[in-house]
């Protein structure tokens, strides 16, 4: 049964993103641009149909290790997307979507960069195009870029009364983005670009309050959503869906409280310690799975937590997929371990299917 549930998953997991190249009358590698406003093909490979947001760090680290040739030419794909629209797609389907929150396409082609395991691959011009979603202003109206970058460069965080929505969870993801790019950057010598962006990527403090509380066992700490001034928003629910005024990317305070995959150990110690954390997280995994219906309204996503899931803990959705990983920053990985295996032995099974839904089917 296991093995069935491993091959059924990697195979699911294979067939997204996906190439849109053919082979033309001479042999070569061509495809038709989705990104050009003429509709004309260019030679290469081209890729489509990934929601970066769900697949950044799933999808592509499996890809890397088990199909490396075809990983590779994703990427190429993705580089040619970026050199015909001038900036790299965040939700290609085949062309431009928009969709979702920040720019989790950096973490790809960042950790391209740091592998370095893309025949062809030109990791300087690869960090051009991610460095142009984490220091180039987004034009008005588009769809390119991140939304609101002018006021998370002035806050360090998108400000609930500004411009851009989703604030909380689109500044955290920025946030992991910079992150990312800085490692790019350091790998490429880049040192000025680096620091910065690893200082960047620490601002997670400033929207986390260490008193902010909810849950059965009362452990304080989660990440709230915060004003121009630098005041948090008076209101909160931990279990409001979206937050009470769009925040959150779909899921609640509760679901986003971990959110710093990047830094682990500066979690544990702005909560107080890695004892207080682990509590935390055990409280997150043993809560009852409740939910309001916040700003967001009613999606599948809050069922399925509730029916297939246990606790707080949303496997089916993007928002907690590192959090069981979280424990070990924490300096409890023995707790974590008993959560991951709970985690394989009932929501991957013939009896309740696949945990999560699949926008361009991609692998929970």
């Amino acid at each position: 049964a296991r093995k069935k549930t491993l091959y059924s998953s990697m195979y699911r997991a294979s067939l997204f993103p996906r190439s849109l190249a053919e082979i033309d009358g001479d042999g070569h590698v061509v495809h038709y641009s989705a990104y050009d406003e003429q509709g004309r093909t260019f030679p290469g490979e081209i890729a489509a149909d990934s929601g970066f947001w769900d697949a950044y760090r799933t999808v592509y680290q499996l890809g890397a290790l088990i199909h490396p040739e075809q990983y590779a030419k994703m990427i190429q794909g993705w580089m040619n997307a970026y050199r015909e629209q001038g900036w790299l797609p965040g939700w290609p389907s085949p062309g431009e979507r928009g969709a979702m929150a920040a720019t989790m396409q950096d973490c790809v082609v960042a950790d391209a960069i740091v592998r370095d395991m893309v025949p062809g691959l030109d990791l300087n011009e690869a960090y051009k195009a991610i460095a142009k979603d984490a220091f180039t202003v987004q034009p008005p109206g588009a769809k390119k870029g991140r939304e609101g970058l002018d006021e998370y460069l002035k806050y360090g965080y998108l400000a609930a009364d500004g411009k851009a929505s989703d604030q909380v969870a689109a500044s955290l993801n920025f946030m992991l983005c910079d992150y990312s790019i800085s490692l790019a950057a350091a790998k490429l010598g880049r040192d000025d670009d680096a620091k910065a962006l690893a200082q960047r990527a620490a601002n997670w403090r400033k929207l986390f309050d260490r008193t902010a509380t909810g849950g059965s066992h009362g452990v304080p700490g989660f990440f709230r959503p915060k004003l121009m001034n630098g005041t948090f928003e008076s209101s909160f629910d931990v279990y409001a869906w979206g937050g009470l005024n769009h925040e959150y990317t779909e899921a609640a305070p509760y679901q986003y409280r971990f959110y710093v995959p990047h830094d682990p150990e500066g979690l544990a110690e702005a909560y107080g310690g890695g004892d207080v954390m682990c509590k935390a997280l055990e409280e997150m995994m043993t809560t009852a799975p409740t939910y309001h219906l916040g700003s967001w309204g009613l999606h599948h996503e809050q069922v399925e937590m509730v029916e297939f899931c246990f606790g707080q803990y949303e496997h089916n959705n993007q928002p907690v997929h590192h959090v069981l990983y979280m424990f070990k920053g924490a300096g409890c990985p023995a707790q974590g371990q008993k959560w991951l295996r709970y985690a394989q032995d009932n929501l991957y099974n013939e009896r309740v299917g696949y945990s999560g839904d699949e926008d361009n089917l991609y692998n929970e």
